[in-house]
């Protein structure tokens, strides 16, 4: 499912430790940055932020969308932009077969 939707457009994977700039580009080649793509123009990011840290401060600031990360027992991180509905619905079924997706 990872590789799938990386090579689709979906998901962004980036290291914890992965640099805010980088994070915003890499986010910003996927299909649907446009959910989140009007918040990102002017918010003030930390460049001290580790990307949890900065994934945590953007989301709180977004209105109907949020970032998720696919756990995958990994130090990265697998991105994707989602709408609230859709995130709901996914998280649900991660949850039911053993897996999780979880905003940070």
């Amino acid at each position: 499912m990872i590789d799938e939707l990386e090579e689709n457009g979906y998901l962004f994977p980036c290291d914890y430790s992965e640099e805010v700039e980088n994070i915003i580009w890499g986010l910003s080649q996927l299909k649907n940055y446009s959910l989140i793509e009007s918040y990102t123009d002017d918010f003030e990011a930390d460049d001290d932020d580790d990307a949890e840290a900065f994934v945590h401060k953007l989301n709180s600031t977004l209105k109907g969308a949020c970032i998720c990360m696919i756990d995958i027992d990994s130090d990265s991180y697998e991105l994707i932009i989602v709408s609230l509905d859709v995130y709901k619905k996914i998280s649900a079924i991660a949850k039911n077969n053993g897996y999780s997706i979880i905003t940070l």
